[in-house]
């Protein structure tokens, strides 16, 4: 394990995004009421990286923050007794806390899926027309609706939320949690690694992965890859925010696969930020989205299969290579990409209806005329 959590990293950066969030006098006012942040949802492993990163930020700057999974409701009733609660959740899930909300001045960051169509409708869903009643129901409660997208992609297909229902939409991409987010100071265990799971992406690992599986040691952690011709069994933990700096750091390449969605330029995945964050040196398929959080010394990003087998195979081959990449990536995600940073953004703009930083932007309601 590391010899310590970089804590001088996490007091700097809490401070300098909590006195961003604090300039607005909307924010101080809101630090002073009983306030919590809860987030009410399935128990997903993706989905609670994420979460648990906002979760970390908001109690460095001493906000209490609950996690309320699916069948544990009662929790709530401990939530909703607070003067003040911001809720992120997802559509099919509100009407379990709409009843509560008057009580505790709720308000809810919409975890939201595409509204105007999908990239990919065998895996990415839209709105329908029961999900854009819901919407419509319980509007006066949702603040904003929260996607990875870009604002590009996020015009494309979620323009639907701001014409049909005035709700705003923020592009909400990953970041690093730096509670648990850093470099380890562990032997190299192995050549090449990579955390996720099998049957979701099978051609593009198979067109990306397989040969260099084939050629170097490599370590996998997820779902389904019992299935693959690899040989691997499946290891699935749930621990993954304590494992990921020592999978990262202990490898000399961290693998990286994307959807095609993803690729078309629509997102990219939390592995872009969570890797150089965790002491690692990733090497990934084409992703555009990439490029608008890291340039070409930062990140390495392959045209096809056949230019990442020579990637990969060039930074096993000459490590210390991957030094500078590795180095400037990490100072990017700390000093841009933090959770601390996300929920800044997040807060300033359901409390104070703008933001702090660029990338987080908002498709906001045209006022009226």
């Amino acid at each position: 394990m590391s010899d310590q959590i970089p804590n001088d990293e996490i007091a700097r950066t809490a401070q300098s995004t909590y006195d961003a969030f604090i300039r607005a006098p909307a924010a101080r006012a809101w630090l002073r009421k009983r306030k919590a942040i809860c987030f009410y949802g399935l128990n997903q492993l993706a989905r609670n990286v994420q979460i648990h990163g906002l979760q970390d930020a908001a109690r460095t700057w001493k906000i209490p923050f609950y996690y309320v999974a699916v069948g544990t409701e009662s929790r709530l009733e401990q939530v909703v007794a607070y003067d003040d609660v911001l809720f992120l959740t997802t559509l099919d899930h509100v009407p379990v806390l709409a009843p509560h909300m008057a009580r505790c001045n709720g308000r809810i960051a919409l975890i939201a899926g595409n509204y105007d169509g999908s990239p990919s409708p065998a895996t990415v869903k839209t709105v329908t027309d029961d999900d854009a009643r819901l919407l419509d129901e319980h509007r006066d409660y949702i603040s904003v609706a929260l996607t990875e997208y870009s604002s590009t992609w996020a015009e494309r297909y979620y323009r639907g939320y701001v014409a049909k229902h005035g709700i705003p939409v923020m592009s909400f991409t990953w970041g690093i949690n730096l509670v648990r987010h850093f470099p380890a100071d562990v032997a190299k265990t192995g050549d090449l690694v990579f955390a996720g799971s099998y049957f979701e992406k099978t051609p593009r690992i198979d067109d990306y992965f397989g040969p260099a599986f084939s050629k170097f040691s490599h370590t996998v952690l997820g779902f389904g890859w019992s299935s693959s011709p690899y040989g691997i069994g499946d290891v699935v933990t749930r621990e993954f925010n304590t494992l990921a700096p020592v999978l990262y750091s202990g490898h000399t390449v961290s693998l990286n696969v994307h959807h095609a969605h993803e690729e078309a330029g629509h997102t990219c995945n939390e592995r872009c930020f969570n890797v150089p964050a965790c002491g690692g040196f990733m090497v990934s398929d084409y992703a555009p989205r990439i490029r608008d959080f890291f340039p070409e010394d930062e990140a390495v990003v392959a045209d096809g299969p056949s230019d990442f087998l020579d990637k990969v195979e060039h930074f096993v081959r000459y490590p210390d290579e991957r030094i500078p990449y590795m180095q400037k990536a990490r100072r990017r995600v700390v000093a841009e990409h933090t959770y601390h940073h996300r929920l800044c953004d997040l807060l300033r703009f359901v409390i104070n209806g703008d933001t702090v930083y660029d990338h987080c932007p908002v498709m906001t309601v045209p006022p009226a005329t």
